[in-house]
């Protein structure tokens, strides 16, 4: 051993001793084995996760390792400090020793726990334990850094090691000291929280989201959870709640609502860190003057009204605004099936979908329906920050038309006669539009009861051709396919020969009758000649508004606010073919007239009735509707 000044027992003179005490939190210092040298250092545990659980600060652990005199022996010491927070205002300062032995006996084992306040020692703050088998001592009761802010507290542990001399006939020298080691502090600063930002720093009554308060001392080195109350609280506020905070930002986010009922004016908000507390202002604003929702003139707001399907509705939210202050943002919820218009003529049929909803006035229309009353909301909020705590609405009750009934019959191909603009030529011809004694290609019926709020309503068709193609073999053998409308391409707007224009019928009544009969003429040179002809017709209501308007018609486009809505439709087709025989034919046609042609019908398909027809709805391409582009125009 090494000549080292004789100690005598410890008496006390750091008191707290408390042997049969663990710690409340689990220790987490790294073991040393043989191998650990001086100075080893361990980091303070200071953790920069968000919201983390209590933390510890510990500090650096320091260590000594020896050579007996004789260098047969050898031996480890170390010391470990640590602080944790075990509640308001108070921590539990723990001293740990540790020790490796290797060919050498030491009996004498002494830890203490050393702490200081802003530079101070402080005797009546430590502890001390000895025993052969002494390895931690902790300081009861619990302390409070209670120094004030700014204050700095230190914590060491200080481990001591020698052995009990047996002959030795004075007791106060019969302990040798060997060596003894001193760790880091575990070090902390306590600052009392001060609040530099808060945001938002105002609120309107309903209001809910999260705040965010910046500064310094929010949280504390232990990253205890803060504590948050306001003035007033259960007057202002509904609930107010800590959602995460972070030490090295020095961030808390609260979670918040304010009642509707809230009064206006500066509310106090207290944060306490643990150790102290701050104050923060926070102003609860006045809410906006509630708006009026204008509809036709007058003021429904809360109020329901009764509308059908296809109507103009336009809304207008009115507010009076208090002196200096706009409309910062402002948006209307429209349930349903809405959309902000629909425009059919010659040259397009297109939806327009509803986008526009953060605006004071609104526009649309309703193409379905509803069953139950469709609340139409507004709200806003104001240059000041001022929002609706709640907004407003207007109840709609949405009707249309019933009993929706939609059928299509069949005729039968003929090659006759029928007149072109370049005079009368053989046809294939599917029905006839003209003669009342021969069957249209395709009879479409159609009927509604109108909603009793709107008896003046009409159905109206409009007819989409998706393919029409022909196939010709000349007398010389060349064969040729010719598109009018390629199934490649989209549907184009089918027009009546003698009626240029959208739609393709209107009745201005709950009761419609139309009927397509393509045809197609036959050259001299041909022998063989087949068509291909598929469409969609649409059935589709307008309620005519408001009242005494002039709807569209295939001779004038429409005068009134309202847009027809789709019912639904019954896609059709027809296949035909037919030889030249090149014998005139006496055989009858569908009207009991002979043929008079010299071309015989082989086949015919799509001939066949009834057909489906398929209810318009909401999950359909544009919402059911026919749509169709400019120059799109097809007539037979």
């Amino acid at each position: 051993m090494q000549g080292n000044p004789h100690l005598s027992l410890p008496q006390g003179s750091l008191t707290g001793v408390d042997q049969s005490r663990t710690p409340s939190s689990t220790f987490s210092f790294i073991p040393l084995d043989s191998s650990v040298h001086s100075n080893i250092a361990v980091s303070a545990l200071l953790s920069s996760a968000v919201s983390p659980a209590t933390v510890v600060v510990t500090g650096q652990q320091q260590c000594i390792d020896s050579l007996t005199d004789d260098q047969s022996g050898k031996y480890t010491i170390c010391a470990d400090s640590q602080l944790s927070y075990v509640g308001t205002n108070q921590v539990e300062p723990y001293a740990h020793m540790s020790w490796n032995l290797t060919n050498i006996y030491l009996s004498y084992l002494w830890v203490q726990g050393l702490f200081y306040v802003n530079g101070s020692f402080h005797d009546n703050l430590g502890c001390n334990q000895y025993s052969s088998t002494a390895n931690y001592c902790i300081h009861s009761p619990n302390v409070s850094l209670d120094s004030g802010n700014n204050a700095l507290y230190q914590w060491q542990a200080k481990t001591t090691i020698g052995y009990f001399n047996a002959d030795c006939v004075v007791s106060a020298y019969c302990y040798t000291y060997t060596n003894s080691v001193t760790s880091n502090s575990a070090t902390v600063r306590i600052l009392y929280p001060v609040v530099t930002s808060i945001t938002p720093s105002s609120l309107t009554p309903g209001a809910n989201g999260t705040l965010t308060i910046s500064g310094t001392g929010l949280v504390s080195p232990f990253q205890n959870s803060p504590t948050v109350t306001t003035s007033n609280q259960s007057t202002v506020f509904g609930s107010i709640a800590i959602q995460s905070y972070n030490y090295l930002l020095q961030t808390i986010n609260i979670s918040y609502s304010v009642k509707s009922t809230a009064p206006s004016g500066a509310q106090t908000i207290t944060i306490n860190n643990g150790f102290g507390s701050g104050t923060a202002t926070i102003n609860i604003l006045p809410p906006p003057p509630t708006p009026e929702i204008m509809f036709n003139g007058s003021d429904e707001t809360n109020q329901t009204t009764t509308v059908v399907v296809g109507q103009q509705i336009h809304l207008s939210a009115q507010i009076a605004l208090p002196q200096g202050q706009t409309i910062q943002s402002q948006s209307w919820t429209v349930p349903g099936t809405a959309i902000a218009g629909y425009t059919a003529n010659l040259n397009q049929g297109t939806v327009v979908p509803l986008t526009d909803k953060a605006s004071q006035d609104i526009t649309f229309y309703w193409v379905y329906p509803q069953t139950s009353s469709q609340f139409v909301t507004y709200t806003c909020c104001l240059s000041n920050g001022a929002c609706l705590p709640n907004p407003v609405h207007v109840s709609f009750t949405v009707d249309g038309p019933t009993s929706v009934s939609m059928t299509a019959t069949a005729g039968s191909p003929e090659a006759t006669f029928r007149t072109f603009a370049t005079g009368t030529w053989p046809a294939l011809a599917f029905g006839d539009p003209v003669d009342p004694d021969v069957p249209a290609g395709m009879l479409f019926r159609a009927s509604v009861t109108s909603p009793q709020i709107d008896p003046t309503g009409g159905l109206l068709a409009v007819q989409l051709v998706s393919r029409d193609s022909w196939f010709e073999l000349t007398s010389d053998g060349v064969s040729t396919i010719q598109y009018a409308v390629s199934p490649s391409n989209p549907p184009v707007l089918d027009v009546t020969a003698d009626d240029l224009n959208y739609p393709y019928e209107d009745t201005g009544s709950n009761i419609l009758k139309t009927s397509d009969s393509p045809d197609i003429r036959a050259e001299d040179d041909e022998g063989e000649l087949q068509r291909n002809f598929s469409a969609t017709m649409f059935l589709m209501w307008d309620p005519v508004l408001p009242s005494g308007c002039f709807p569209a018609t295939s001779q004038s486009a429409t005068q009134c606010s309202s847009i027809p809505v789709p019912l639904g439709y019954i896609s059709w087709q027809f296949s035909g073919a037919m030889t030249n025989t090149l014998n005139t034919q006496s055989s009858p046609n569908s009207d009991g007239a002979p043929n008079n042609t010299t071309w015989i019908v082989n086949s015919c398909g799509g001939c066949n009735s009834p057909l489906t027809f398929y209810p318009s709805q909401a999950s359909q391409n544009n919402y059911g509707y026919p749509t169709w582009q400019a120059n799109d125009l097809q007539s037979h």
